[in-house]
């Protein structure tokens, strides 16, 4: 290609404009002449936008009015109340939140007291099911907690969902273990009591399991006190938690101004108080605790990074980006402060400079985006005014030049920062910008580093290790990292030193946190309930002492290729029994969920195909045998998630295991006739007709007050005849459909030939299912015509659709040669044969 040739291109640019109220769209052309080689230096990214359709979708559930979370559910009164309005990262609205009263916060310490009193009389081992019952459902919403952080917050979507959500899940599976072992590991201890949790703004979501796991595992009760801008994200947490079966009044959610925080931290109920936030903040929560309380701060703090001539540049510099504008750089262990030695300080500086003009600015969604904007514009405006600040000085600030606007730019101050200026000496909350300097020996850079009365963590990058970690012993941190940053473990302890806190989250030095001797009384024993008041019922089953314990958590995957899978977007819809209650929790699927289903049916069929009639039906009668060692549980299942009798639950699964029998039965018996007489005698020839699989079936199952025997009907009968079937079970109770995968899982049924995508949007993943050109053919129901017409519609590739009419078509009311012909006809394709005749008979 000649790189020089001149390209004519014309660029047309769009916008929009408000006149007099009205908005009106405005184009305008403009011709550029450039060439082929200028084009393609020139080409960038484009932003990759995700949605925040989850977070919004709960906003909406709630009406977008959120207040107290106290004893297990949501205190908003319907008359006017006071509270505030949280804007988010669109700089939009998000929701009105109601400010607690002084009787709501008493009412909440004497629910959290007397649940206390009960929480930690329950045996270890229920306090462990219950963690990891929390544990399990985070997973399954690690997409809606994600949205919910960068929409309130506004960090980059990818940090919670990568980072905070992940260690939320580790902690508290961590804690489940500890909270088993506990009486072994600490006997002669015990919970401290009420735990109080108070977070800024600019707390990443993650340190909100730092508070709430270790507490509950030593048998103590949580009130959180979240920033009132956000408030969404710590309601969101304890409603999940309580969704898992967490008791009512054991994690509770206080929303309000910064006064609310003496009313609790002075609570005489109150014998534990962690708060990570402002230095100056964390001072008055430290006074104002008192009386004896155990307190845990983790505050602002300068971070040192110390690059010895040894270290790898590149990575270093990687480094830098991913810590020191991680979650918009609003965290105590980000990167502040960079110190290089001499004889490499230039090459750094000039790798540093390149990226930082490479960075990407964009919104939080923007997948593409290294930095983006603050929820409040004064962020974003402190950093300016403090590069600003520092090009008076005479420090020379590396930066694109991009105009700031509402994003936070990103920046370098690049030498002449005197280590005695305020930016080092001073409280100041991390901000997105990193000073850089030099020194000449290793005593210097630690001399530098400790430089700072705020200090939470520190960073040293060299190939010299025993140089490092000497360095490493030097500094007067709560964590080092060596050639690496932003690690935490839920087993290992991580805390703050000097002026940045105290106290330390995770292993076992964190359970200590949260324990007294036994011989120190934890709670006082006077328990004060306002009138109208409520606390839990000891006689209720989860605070039973007894041999009562909570349902271990069952998580409901998507099941294609042979293995139960999570979703794709990590997503998961709440399936209620008959009385509306939660029931469980189902995997909520994709479109990639759907194309992955349908490659693994794809592989798996012609196998499936070739092993013939007699192992097909020996695997049928296989699966009736499991299913038939599963009865009692199936019939309990069927009878609470649909309210049927024993008897009729029972009747439904009896008529599966019946129907089961019979596929494997006629699985060699051909209805139709495989052979033909020749057409006309002097054709000379011999017809066969195969009856093969049809291949790929997509099914699309209705909605049925049978869901179990539906499925079974429709699945039988397809894998009898040698067909893979990718099936999306009914939106309204998916579950008898996934009870199934466990089966399959021990009837030898091959990986691949039983697909199910559970999913809360029938049309969208049905419209997927319709337009694959791999999937070759699509049963639906006639009962949902509406549905039907739009995925009949969808189906583009030309493909044969099964309408079958009402449910006694795949039931067991019509007459069995009728259903052994209709399944039969729509479940395989015949191929004629013909094969000439001739020779000794041929005249």
């Amino acid at each position: 290609m000649n790189v020089e040739r001149l390209l004519s291109i014309d660029l047309i640019y769009r916008y929009r404009v408000r006149v007099e109220g009205r908005l009106l769209s405005v184009s305008c052309k403009m011709a550029v002449t450039a060439t082929v080689g200028s084009v393609f230096s020139s080409m960038d990214y484009g932003p990759v936008v995700e949605d925040c359709s989850l977070a919004e979708a709960w906003l909406t559930k709630k009406s977008r009015k959120l207040g107290p979370f106290v004893n297990g559910r949501f205190v908003i009164s319907d008359g006017k109340s006071e509270g505030f309005v949280v804007i988010g990262q669109n700089s939009l609205p998000l929701a009105f939140v109601k400010e607690a009263t002084k009787e709501e916060v008493h009412l909440c310490s004497s629910t959290s007291t007397a649940a206390y009193k009960l929480w930690n009389e329950l045996k270890p081992y229920a306090r462990a099911r219950h963690l990891y019952n929390i544990a399990r459902h985070l997973q399954q919403h690690v997409t809606l907690l994600s949205q919910m952080e960068a929409l309130v917050r506004g960090v980059q979507a990818r940090d919670p969902r990568e980072w905070d959500v992940p260690g939320m899940v580790r902690m508290f599976y961590h804690h489940a273990g500890w909270a088993q072992t506990i009486d072994s590991e600490f006997d002669g201890w015990t919970a401290g009591g009420i735990v109080i949790g108070i977070t800024s703004r600019t707390t990443p979501l993650q340190a909100l399991s730092w508070i709430v796991a270790p507490a509950l595992a030593c048998g103590c009760t949580v009130i959180l006190k979240p920033s009132q801008h956000a408030a969404p994200v710590a309601l969101l947490l304890a409603e999940l938690c309580s969704q898992a079966g967490l008791p009512d009044g054991v994690l509770s959610v206080i929303t309000g101004k910064e006064d609310l925080v003496q009313l609790l931290a002075e609570n005489r109920f109150v014998q534990k108080v962690t708060y990570f936030g402002s230095t100056e903040r964390g001072r008055i929560v430290s006074q104002t605790s008192g009386h004896g309380k155990s307190v845990t701060l983790l505050m602002s703090s300068r971070t040192p990074m110390i690059v010895l001539e040894s270290a790898d540049l590149d990575s270093a510099c990687e480094a830098v980006v991913e810590s020191a504008w991680f979650n918009q750089g609003q965290v105590p262990w980000a990167v502040t402060d960079i110190y290089v030695q001499q004889s490499v300080y230039k090459s750094f500086t000039e790798k540093m400079e390149v990226i930082m003009k490479k960075l990407r600015l964009g919104n939080a969604f923007d997948k593409m985006a290294d930095v983006g904007c603050p929820c409040e514009v004064q962020i974003a405006d402190d950093v300016q005014n403090l590069i600003n600040k520092m090009k008076k000085e005479g420090s020379r600030v590396s930066e694109d030049g991009r105009p700031p606007g509402k994003f936070i730019v990103p920046a370098v101050v690049v030498g002449g920062t005197d280590p005695d200026t305020y930016v080092l000496k001073e409280d100041i909350w991390p901000l997105p910008v990193v000073m850089l300097n030099s020194f000449r020996t290793a005593k210097e850079a630690v001399s530098l580093a400790n430089n700072s009365r705020y200090s939470v963590a520190a960073s040293v990058w060299g190939q010299d290790f025993s140089l490092a970690e000497e360095i490493a012993d030097q500094l007067k941190v709560g964590t080092v990292w060596i050639n690496c940053v932003n690690k935490f473990d839920a087993a290992i302890p991580f805390g703050a030193s000097r002026q940045s806190g105290y106290g330390r989250i995770g292993g076992k030095e964190g359970i200590l946190e949260y324990l007294v001797p036994k011989s120190v009384s934890g709670v006082s024993s006077d328990l004060e309930i306002p009138e109208g008041g409520e606390v839990p019922d000891k006689k209720s089953e989860v605070f039973s002492d007894s041999d009562a314990l909570p349902k271990i958590d069952r998580t409901y995957k998507l099941f294609y290729g042979g293995a139960h899978k999570r979703p794709d977007g990590n997503t998961s819809i709440l399936v209620n029994d008959h009385l509306g209650k939660p029931y469980a929790l189902v995997a909520n699927g994709n479109r990639k969920d759907v194309r992955n289903a349908v490659e693994a049916a794809q592989k798996a069929q012609p196998g499936w195909k070739k092993s013939g009639p007699h192992l097909r039906a020996q695997i049928l009668y296989y699966f009736a045998e499991n299913l038939g060692l599963r009865q009692k549980e199936f019939t309990i299942e069927l009878s609470r998630i649909l309210g049927y009798t024993e008897e009729e639950a029972n009747e439904e699964i009896l008529q599966c295991i019946e129907c089961l029998f019979y596929w494997a039965g006629v699985t060699d018996k051909n209805p139709i006739s495989s052979s033909q007489p020749p057409p006309l005698p002097e054709s000379k020839v011999n017809v066969i007709v195969n009856h093969e699989p049809v291949g790929v079936i997509g099914v699309v199952c209705p909605s049925t007050s049978t869901p179990l025997l539906t499925c079974v009907s429709i699945l039988a009968p397809a894998i009898a005849l040698g067909n893979a079937v990718v099936m999306i079970p009914s939106q309204n109770c998916p579950l008898p459909a996934l009870w199934l995968c466990q089966v399959a899982d021990t009837s030898d049924l091959p990986g691949g030939v039983l697909n199910i995508i559970s999913t809360g949007d029938t049309k969208t993943l049905g419209t997927v299912l319709a337009r694959h050109h791999d999937v070759n053919a699509l049963w639906l129901s006639h009962t949902e015509n509406k549905l039907c017409n739009e995925l009949e519609h969808a189906s583009k590739s030309m493909k044969p659709i099964w309408f079958w009419r009402n449910e006694v078509d795949i039931g067991w009311e019509v007459p069995r040669k009728v259903y052994h012909t209709e399944f039969y006809l729509r479940s395989t394709l015949s191929k004629a044969i013909w094969k000439p005749i001739g020779g000794m008979f041929g005249n």
